[in-house]
């Protein structure tokens, strides 16, 4: 259908998002006639932000390894060795080829993959060194309740399970998880951990299922705490 809609590809990506644009502006003017109605004029409006502190993902010397994607025949600190003298070639290369930004459109991928290896490796290094004496991993969660709704935010990119998870137990009618609210990385379930799903990885997170279910519970008791007074 797309294809007998749209001449080409680039039509198609264009057409496709107005399409989106449209329906999510009609989800809002559908409503907005019968809102008049219904407008809380004082509703009430709270903010809390606490620190929680999470349980890291517990990974072993065979994660620490595998961080740097196995060259056979290096150890763990050859194959760091290799990446920085890549990292170092292909951006020396650049310096005295300037004009290569031109000429090659993917000019930067060595560099940039090269120094994403790199910073990863150093990440699960640390991670392993500090798991044991600094076994939780801090951060700020806010959560604002306007009137009926709730917002909750983490600097986690969640996946789906634990954001279900907070929306159908908590008493607001509705709620909305904000996620990357800060510098977080992915927070894996259990299942995703088991099949080693690339977000589920050591040199993709730093917190583990554990952590993710306690950032449910905790998340869930601060907008608990916002509806209390409902209770009585």
């Amino acid at each position: 259908m797309n294809q007998m809609k749209y001449s080409d590809f680039d039509a198609y990506r264009l057409r496709l998002r107005e399409g989106l644009a449209h329906r999510i502006s009609n989800s809002v003017t559908s409503v907005l006639p019968y809102m008049k109605d219904a407008i809380e004029w004082n509703p009430v409006v709270n903010h809390e932000m606490e620190v929680v502190g999470l349980s890291k993902l517990i990974i072993s010397p065979e994660d620490v390894v595998e961080a740097l994607i196995n060259y056979p025949g290096k150890s763990d600190d050859q194959q760091l060795d290799y990446y920085e003298a890549l990292y170092a070639k292909s951006l020396a290369e650049v310096k005295e080829n300037p004009q290569i930004k031109s000429t090659d459109p993917n000019w930067y991928r060595t560099i940039s993959r090269s120094n994403g290896m790199i910073r990863r490796a150093k990440r699960v290094h640390a991670h392993y060194n500090t798991q044991l004496s600094e076994p939780k991993y801090y951060v700020e969660v806010h959560t604002i309740r306007i009137g009926d709704i709730a917002i909750a935010t983490n600097p986690f990119e969640l996946y789906l399970d634990y954001g279900i998870r907070m929306k159908a137990r908590s008493p607001a009618i509705q709620t909305f998880v904000v996620q990357l609210a800060g510098s977080g990385t992915y927070l894996p379930t259990q299942r995703s951990v088991e099949g080693r799903a690339y977000g589920a990885i050591p040199g993709s997170n730093i917190v583990g299922p554990k952590g993710g279910q306690e950032l449910v519970e905790h998340t869930l008791r601060m907008i608990n705490d916002m509806w209390k007074d409902e209770e009585k």
